[in-house]
């Protein structure tokens, strides 16, 4: 079509009259100007495809950076559950040492006074003394 256009703009033997020649040149005028119109816009659309390419890539780098945080904060979070845990077990075997303790000097307390041939039950100090013995409430 170009080849056709030039043939017709350039020869003078064709037979052609001038407005019709003026017609084509100024559909030639047009037509550069729309191609130079495209190309612009092509050039736009590559330098916003490169942008979101490189935002897609920057958001890929801090999804991957969130993604290690996170981790490293449900990490945390679990070491430090542990060692509460661990403290409520320790105080957990503590406190059936002593009431173990606490069980055995109980029963001591008991069997010397009932073995000591004293009375208890006259006496309202020691039948106090002997049945919150028994009471294993503190």
């Amino acid at each position: 079509m170009g080849g056709s256009l030039l043939e017709v703009m350039f020869n003078d033997d064709a037979p052609i009259d001038k407005g019709a020649r003026e017609q084509i040149k100024a559909l030639i005028a047009q037509q550069r100007d729309l191609t130079a119109e495209i190309l612009a816009h092509q050039k736009h659309c590559e330098e916003l495809q490169e942008e979101q390419e490189t935002i897609q890539g920057e958001r890929r780098e801090v999804t991957t950076q969130n993604r290690a945080l996170m981790s490293q904060l449900k990490e945390l979070q679990r070491k430090s559950q542990q060692p509460k845990e661990d403290g409520h077990k320790k105080l957990q075997e503590d406190l059936e040492k002593t009431e173990g303790y606490l069980s055995i000097i109980r029963n001591v307390l008991q069997g010397l006074i009932v073995g000591s041939s004293v009375n208890w039950a006259e006496d309202p100090k020691l039948q106090e003394l002997l049945l919150s013995l028994g009471d294993k409430s503190p």
